[in-house]
């Protein structure tokens, strides 16, 4: 069993790689390199465990910081959700929710998550939490004074 955790960390790992070095290739190749990596990505989660919250919310999080698949993200990140409500993956959401510049629901997500960091005393992520709806709070009350 953590032989399997850690082939799938392993891979994790490696696709993450795979879409830091595509940023350095042409539009061209970019999209396909992007496309394979996607598709690399969707294999791994199709081989984790349906109740490993921890891919899905990972793999999420490396296609929503890309910006590419967004709503195929936002399905894995309803999912961890699903599998386990918990700060890590509300982060997940929000952030989907913060690229696709829905910035009340996001912003709605990150107090979720630091409401289950505290509880869980999960200090990584609750200071992580605490920076990214702090910011998304500030664009909140801008675009709500220009209204």
């Amino acid at each position: 069993m953590k032989a399997s955790k850690n082939l799938i960390s392993l891979l994790i790992l490696t696709i993450s790689i795979l879409f830091s070095l595509n940023t350095f290739a042409s539009d061209k190749k970019g999209t396909k390199a992007e496309a394979a990596a996607a598709e690399k990505l969707e294999q791994a989660v199709a081989r984790a465990s349906k109740n490993d919250w921890k891919v899905y919310a990972k793999a999420a999080t490396l296609l929503i910081n890309r910006g590419h698949h967004l709503e195929l993200a936002r399905a894995w990140a309803t999912h961890a959700i699903e599998v386990e409500n918990n700060a890590i993956t509300q982060e997940a959401l929000a952030d989907y929710f913060f690229r696709t510049h829905d910035l009340q629901t996001a912003f709605h997500h990150y107090q979720l998550g630091i409401r289950l960091a505290v509880k869980s005393h999960n200090k990584d992520s609750l200071i992580r939490l605490q920076r990214k709806a702090l910011a998304v709070g500030r664009e909140v009350k801008k675009v709500s004074r220009k209204l």
